[in-house]
């Protein structure tokens, strides 16, 4: 009765956080249409390229999943805005994904209480209505590592070759998606148990990598678009947000052009450069931002002090737990890509891995409790 009380909450909190969405599903997306955002028209010009058969320009070929999705409605003759239903059906999958790396770490209550705050969190269900690429990249993300983490642990072929096609997959979505390729390596490797095996299959993995961002064009390219030694030079914490940029030692001239400069920028200037990033990762991890409403900065501020507070009790009770390593070693990648670029105007990067954090504080929430409530007894 308790399991099933407990996934009407889910529904029920679901649901109503994603009112629009089921509009559109109950009444249609002309009545409910998808919200766009300022690279929407990005998107929807790539699919119509592709359907077209014509080449993506610009930054699209770094979105290629996002746009496949795209492409794929309009060949079955549906609008741009039925990508919704999409994006809510992967949230749901993603709800599952965190309950089951939950409850593989804490026990079924830490399982529903990352699901809850999963779905729960508004700054997560809001991305269903975009037509943008953050809501399958979120749901993509939690559903990967899960997927490996099952994979690993069960050795099953079949288990193996769904997590290499949900990495695949969830690389296409954003260029960020790409730090997830030498993760999976290392964790492949470690599960293996012995540093024979890191030194044989995690190194030449990451070798191959940096090749091939060096030698690879269509890499070179994602890179370049994002351009980080731009926002470097230029001391950018948040992405159009001036009042916070941070002053920086002048380059050489033409120097922002290439991306490659950023290692001898940083051996040069190792100080300023490791405070931009430490400011970057900062402003992510707090989420609230100078320009919000005082009543938003503390929502966002009493939700986030909870969270961590029982994602180091997590870490503390569970940091042997091969999920948590996993878990961590993802959040960490992420803060690493917004410490090498910019932290993002909305708040939106953190919400990328918002899910795992969810894990690891709902296992701590579960071993508190347990604690507690055993404590009572004494």
């Amino acid at each position: 009765h308790l399991e099933l009380c407990g996934l009407l909450v889910l529904i029920t909190v679901f649901l109503i956080r994603n009112y629009h969405v089921v509009g559109a599903l109950v009444f249609g997306v002309a009545e409910f249409p998808a919200d766009l955002g300022g690279d929407s028209g990005r998107y929807t010009s790539g699919a119509d390229r592709w359907v077209s058969n014509e080449p993506l320009v610009g930054k699209q070929a770094s979105y290629l999943g996002y746009i496949l999705v795209l492409a794929g409605l309009r060949t079955w003759s549906l609008a741009y805005d039925w990508v919704m239903p999409v994006q809510l059906l992967f949230t749901a999958a993603a709800a599952c994904a965190a309950f089951g790396l939950g409850r593989d770490v804490a026990g079924r209550l830490a399982g529903f209480l990352a699901a809850l705050w999963l779905v729960e969190n508004p700054d997560i269900a809001i991305w269903n209505r975009y037509l943008l690429t953050d809501s399958l990249y979120i749901s993509s993300l939690v559903i990967t590592l899960w997927a490996w983490h099952r994979a690993v642990i069960r050795w099953k072929p079949v288990l193996l070759v769904a997590a290499v096609m949900l990495l695949l997959w969830t690389m296409t979505i954003r260029p960020n998606g790409w730090i997830l390729l030498p993760l999976m390596v290392l964790f492949l490797a470690f599960r293996l148990g012995a540093w024979k095996a890191v030194l044989t299959v995690a190194l030449p993995g990451i070798v191959l990598l940096v090749v091939a961002v060096l030698l690879l064009k269509p890499l070179q390219s994602g890179i370049q678009n994002e351009n980080p030694m731009d926002f470097l030079s230029k001391g950018i914490v948040i992405w159009d947000y001036d009042a916070w940029n941070r002053e920086m030692p002048p380059t050489e001239m033409n120097s922002t052009s290439d991306w490659r400069n950023i290692g001898s920028y940083a051996m040069r200037y190792p100080v300023e450069t490791l405070t931009l990033v430490a400011a970057r990762v900062g402003i992510v991890l707090a989420r609230v931002r100078p320009y919000y409403p005082w009543q938003m900065n503390l929502r966002i501020g009493i939700r986030y002090t909870v969270m961590y507070g029982l994602l180091l009790l997590g870490l503390i009770w569970y940091w042997r737990h091969l999920a948590v390593k996993l878990l961590v070693a993802a959040i960490v990648l992420h803060l690493g890509v917004v410490g090498l670029t910019v932290a993002s105007w909305d708040g939106r990067f953190l919400t990328h891995f918002f899910p795992l954090i969810a894990v690891l504080a709902g296992a701590g929430a579960a071993e508190w409790g347990r604690r507690w409530y055993q404590g009572r007894d004494r």
